[in-house]
């Protein structure tokens, strides 16, 4: 099962340093903190020599409306990860801009971005 978490925090002020950030938000006059974010992560088991930036190319190149931020929060080499392989760990944020998300409408753009790590970058998604 893939684990998500929904943030509480102040609404944002200024624009995250963030390439998956759209501007829409700062200009929008939508406060962020009234359109709740999901977040859920994506661990996936790539050759060594993929990079996390080429992770994140990848999911940027699906310009998927409802992703916000794509943050890499864990890099791994060693057992249990077999030879010639890593794990990165990524927290990806949902969020519309019109609506609160369902979770079947996060499911439907998460399994996307997987399946286009798989595809790709010839990843295995590891099940949390």
């Amino acid at each position: 099962a893939v684990r998500y978490v929904t943030r509480r925090s102040s609404p944002r002020r200024t624009a995250p340093a963030s390439p998956w950030y759209s501007p829409a938000y700062a200009t929008s006059g939508i406060d962020s903190a009234a359109d709740p974010a999901v977040e859920r992560d994506i661990a996936a088991i790539v050759p060594a020599d993929v990079t996390s930036f080429s992770v994140q190319k990848t999911i940027e190149s699906l310009k998927l409306a409802l992703v916000e931020d794509v943050r890499l929060f864990d890099y791994y080499e060693g057992s249990p990860i077999p030879e010639g392989k890593k794990s990165l760990a990524y927290t990806v944020t949902y969020r519309s801009l019109e609506k609160t998300l369902t979770d079947e409408e996060v499911n439907l753009v998460h399994r996307k971005i997987m399946d286009a790590l798989k595809d790709r970058l010839a990843a295995e998604i590891r099940e949390q």
